[in-house]
């Protein structure tokens, strides 16, 4: 919800605000925002399990993007971009706190006027068999 929040307060009512879901991997996800030139960061630091096979949703925005200079603390509890008054700068540290107790990660990717995007990455188990019919 919050990732949807900020995404909302970000656009100004203007752009779009795109979710998606599906598979794949940490790795193969910043290696293409590499390539893209998109500048990023992890919400958990590096865990060994980039290569895994993961559930993703994201949430990608049509706005402003985030400056270079501020990415990497965004994770970080009262960090706020907002005016005085009209943020606490605690939705993404409190989404980072509720992914990492999954075993998950948080990639965000951005590029000045190109928006941002935030994959929640979150290990795939399989089902526990019920033994109903």
């Amino acid at each position: 919800m919050n990732l949807m929040l900020n995404a909302f307060d970000v656009m100004d009512r203007k752009g779009r605000i795109l979710l998606s879901t599906g598979t794949g991997s940490l790795g193969a996800a910043i290696e293409a925002d590499g390539k893209a030139g998109r500048h990023w960061c992890l919400a958990v630091e590096a865990n060994g399990h980039a290569a895994e096979d993961c559930v993703v949703a994201e949430v990608r925005d049509t706005g402003p993007g985030i400056e270079a200079k501020d990415i990497g603390q965004v994770f970080e509890a009262f960090f706020t971009t907002k005016a005085e008054g009209e943020g606490t700068g605690l939705g993404l540290s409190i989404a980072r706190t509720i992914v990492s107790q999954w075993g998950g990660n948080i990639l965000l990717s951005s590029k000045k006027g190109e928006g941002a995007s935030f994959k929640v990455f979150l290990p795939r188990i399989e089902a526990a068999e019920t033994g109903a019919a």
